[in-house]
């Protein structure tokens, strides 16, 4: 048993995952629905803000019930410019996300993808 307890240590400090910072889309919006370019904007900052420190996020869509392009391409395409694509894979999760919706993350997340690619605005 100790030496299981001294192993899982010595990994933390060989191999230390960052640590992960939770945003509510409900809470961030004070709505059952995400729409609006300004309240994705909003959500963009905060997303990039724990980015920037090297730290995870998991993006909450619990009781979201309406999702529209121009909140999710603010909010969640727009990082593609600044972050690339296995970086966000590796830091970001999306949780609660309803299963009709998914297909409209993923094209999101392809035109951003393609878009930033012929556009570059990376720092």
């Amino acid at each position: 048993m100790n030496e299981l307890h001294q192993s899982i240590d010595s990994s933390k400090q060989l191999n230390p995952m960052p640590q992960a910072k939770s945003i509510n889309i409900f809470n961030e919006t004070d709505s059952n629905i995400a729409v609006t370019q300004q309240s994705g904007q909003l959500v963009f900052n905060k997303i990039d803000k724990i980015l920037s420190l090297g730290l995870k996020v998991k993006i909450d869509f619990t009781n979201i019930e309406v999702i529209t392009p121009a909140f999710l391409n603010a909010a969640i395409g727009q990082l593609y410019s600044k972050y690339a694509s296995n970086e966000l894979q590796e830091k970001i999760e999306l949780q609660n996300v309803l299963p009709e919706d998914v297909g409209f993350f993923q094209k999101v997340i392809n035109n951003a993808k393609v878009y930033f690619a012929f556009n570059p605005l990376k720092n």
